[in-house]
Parts: C-alpha cells; structure tokens; sequence
C-alpha cells in the first residue's frame, strides 16, 4: 500500500490492468501439509493474481462494518482498490484508490455540497483523516499477502479436508499464528500485542492455485474479528476517479 494518500489532483486517467488466466485449477498431486509448502504454493498463486473481487466484514470491539469491491493485486499487495463499507453508526462510505490517490465518497456531502473528496493524512478535516488511515488499514488487512503472512507465522498447521467451496475446488486449512513470528510491520501485530496473546486461530480455504478463497481470524479480548473471501480472480478491472466535478480536494 502507498505509504502516503496524497490529495493531489482528480484528473488521474483510468488505470487499466491486463487479463491474467481466469480458470480455477484443480487441486495439486501433492496437497501442503506443513505451512512452509502452503506457503511456498500461495507465492506461485499470488504471482498470477493481478485482481480479485472481495467481500469482508470486521469488528472492532464495539464498532463494526461489512464492505464489498474490487482489488488490483501485485503479488498478493493491493495496489488499487475500489470498495463500498457500510457501518450501522457510520452509514455507507466508499473509499477508491487508483494512480497512488485516494478519493472517499462519504456518508454526507462536503462542505461544498460534493459527495467526493480526495482524502489523505494532511487534511484539515478529521473524517477525511480517518478515512484515510482507514484506507490504508484496509489495503493492509484485505490483502491477499497479508493472509500468506499469517500462514508463514503458523505454530500449529492443520490440514482439515478437502472438497470444494461455492463450486471451487479447495483445501481447507485450521492454524494457529504465533504474535512473535509475525513481521514487526504486520498490521495484527500490535494489535495482538496489545491484547496480550501469543497466538490467533486462522480458518481458510486455499484453491488450486494456491490463492485464498475465504479467511477468518479473531483477537477475543479485543474483540477484533475479521472475515475475509475473494472471489473472480483476475476478471477485467478498470479503476477510474470519480468525475472531477464531483470532489472536493480541499476537505
């Protein structure tokens, strides 16, 4: 993810992504047993993943909000998003990333009577602040190398069965991550350090390919639970601003 949301100007040209193969694999010979072979199978599927559709939902403590879009992907990162959040205490939002500048379409027009903004740290305004940390939690959190992570932190790796999920052939896979195995960037992290546990389950299903189809994982004293699944891999996506007439770049 961009390690600065900049609120520059609206005119960026639609970004355009080329087709990758679309079919779904059947499942490999010799199915990962241990977390480095599921890792090292999930490197090759991320290598051939240049987009995804996603569907989540995550619980902050308290708060708590479900959202749906498009990814474009290199190697597991996300480098492009366009997703729709709805919140029971925050109404409906939608956050798009493209050409390295975010925009926000929020709950209620800006001051300016917009429904866009280009959004980013440096603004005046602190809903367009948090919705750019959110964006930039977001493309940590829904990234399909972020689940990868997960898996290569693994103190217990568990194969649980074979079969298929919505139609797709898959693995089903039960693990247990060690806090001090993940990477110190790792989003979950502090998080988990900050809850005091050592360790998180993660539930996921893996296709042929080695590409995530639907994770889960939870820090129950925080009560932080996240729900991710991934689905049209690699479709036609085209990300484009919003019409330049519509944002307020200076909310």
């Amino acid at each position: 993810p961009p390690r600065s949301l900049p609120a520059v100007s609206a005119s960026a040209p639609p970004h355009t992504y080329p087709p990758l193969p679309t079919d779904t694999a059947p499942l490999p010979k010799t199915t990962p047993k241990a977390a480095s072979a599921l890792v090292e199978l999930m490197q090759k599927g991320l290598i051939l993943t240049g987009s995804a559709h996603v569907t989540f939902s995550i619980a902050l403590g308290s708060a708590a909000f479900a959202g749906t879009g498009v990814e474009a992907l290199s190697v597991g990162r996300i480098t492009g998003v366009d997703v729709t959040l709805r919140s029971r205490t925050a109404g409906h939002a939608r956050l798009v990333l493209v050409n390295d500048i975010a925009f926000g379409r929020l709950p209620h027009p800006t001051s300016t009577g917009k429904p866009w903004a280009t959004i980013g740290a440096s603004s005046s305004t602190s809903g367009i602040r948090a919705l750019a940390q959110l964006l930039v939690d977001l493309t940590q959190r829904l990234a399909p190398r972020e689940v990868q992570s997960l898996v290569a932190a693994a103190v217990k790796f568990h194969l649980v069965r074979k079969g298929k999920l919505h139609g797709i052939p898959a693995v089903q896979y039960a693990v247990i991550v060690s806090t001090a195995k993940l990477a110190s960037n790792d989003p979950l992290r502090p998080v988990m350090q900050q809850a005091a546990v050592a360790s998180l389950p993660l539930h996921l299903w893996v296709d042929g390919r080695g590409r995530p189809l639907e994770a889960s994982f939870a820090v129950p004293p925080q009560g932080v639970a996240t729900t991710i699944a991934y689905s049209s891999f690699n479709a036609r996506l085209s990300l484009a601003a919003p019409p330049a007439a519509s944002i307020d770049t200076h909310a």
